[in-house]
């Protein structure tokens, strides 16, 4: 029996977490992504969450490469996201929270540094 689009969605089960709840000290390989990809490899089995894996894996294996390939690694996260990922949702939730973690990090650090030097000319 075919369910509607209502049925369908009210079936997927998405846990999404706080951007400012993740920890620095979390971080084992320095990069959101990398612990997020990792982790979900071990848990998902899923063959669409597989095909993203085998995608990312060679270009996210550190933090300068994350950085270089930033464009590719979300593009190719944002297209799993259709109904028929659905069961890959929660991992694929998490690690669009973990790149925007990863990507955040550098900036927010840069930021900090150029501010201080900026309020001198207020």
């Amino acid at each position: 029996m075919t369910q509607n689009f209502s049925e369908q969605i009210s079936e997927v089960r998405v846990t999404l977490n706080r951007l400012n709840q993740v920890k620095k000290s979390k971080c084992k390989t320095c990069s959101f992504f990398k612990d997020a990809l990792l982790k979900w490899s071990e848990l998902n089995f899923r063959k669409d969450f597989i095909d993203y894996v085998s995608e990312v894996r060679e270009i996210s294996e550190t933090l300068p490469q994350i950085l270089l390939h930033q464009d590719v690694l979300v593009q190719s996260l944002l297209r799993r996201f259709c109904i028929q990922s659905k069961n890959s949702f929660e991992a694929l939730f998490d690690l669009l929270e973990a790149i925007i973690s990863t990507l955040l990090e550098p900036l927010l650090s840069t930021a900090s540094l150029t501010l201080p030097s900026t309020n001198k000319f207020i």
